[in-house]
């Protein structure tokens, strides 16, 4: 099995992007797969001009020269793939949003009806897989995931892949400070990898928004950030 891990955050494998994937990436390992992780961050990555040469002229190439072009044959043939972004105004940060258009190569420009919408088709080599969203916000609501849920389930449909689940931990930065709490949220992502592994799905959302109440969480924000104004 192969599943390659998308770290869209500006801290690479640091801070809560990267914790909550280290803990997840152990569970993960229990049938030892073939895990690649790629740190968008770190990439030289063009965005999409939108010329679809990919599509007509040079099929499934694109005409960028960057770090793509070894990277896209990973996402291909990958079985699982982790897409792992913090909350940025609602969506995924900019450079994995680059990355994640720069894909389109995956895709055919022929279209076809699927589940009554249109769809492109996808490559020969584009191997059917699951996305899992991986996600932490400074927030507490979980309605601040939605946007970004949405998206992510468009991507897996756009490619004719399965969305999986995710993992969703709103206000995850200020349980650090509690290590009770903060070790068992821990074991439930890790817990959450292994449910992956085995069942072929995971749903961990709302079972970490339980740890700490979001007027915690609303009065640490302001006594952190309101001092600057």
């Amino acid at each position: 099995m192969k599943i390659v891990i998308l770290n869209g955050s500006p801290n690479l494998g640091k801070g809560a992007t990267g914790t909550i994937l280290s803990a997840f990436k152990k569970g993960l390992e229990i049938k030892k797969p073939d895990i690649t992780t790629i740190y968008v961050y770190q990439l030289d990555i063009k965005p999409c001009q939108g010329c679809f040469t990919c599509w007509t002229k040079t099929p499934g190439k694109c005409i960028h020269k960057d770090d793509m072009e070894n990277l896209l044959p990973l996402i291909a043939e990958s079985d699982i793939l982790i897409i792992a972004t913090p909350v940025y105004l609602d969506g995924m940060t900019g450079p994995m949003k680059i990355f994640i258009d720069r894909i389109i190569p995956g895709a055919k420009g022929r279209v076809e009806l699927r589940n009554d919408r249109m769809r492109h088709f996808t490559r020969e080599n584009w191997k059917e897989k699951k996305i899992v969203l991986v996600s932490p916000s400074s927030f507490s609501e979980m309605d601040t995931f939605d946007p970004l849920i949405t998206h992510v389930k468009g991507i897996a449909q756009h490619f004719n892949s399965i969305y999986a689940g995710e993992i969703l931990a709103p206000s995850f930065w200020i349980n650090q400070y509690n290590e009770e709490s903060y070790g068992k949220i821990l074991e439930i992502i890790t817990s959450a990898g292994e449910e992956l592994i085995r069942k072929g799905e995971v749903h961990l959302s709302e079972t970490l928004s339980k740890f700490v109440s979001r007027e915690i969480v609303f009065d640490a924000l302001n006594q952190q950030f309101g001092k600057y104004e």
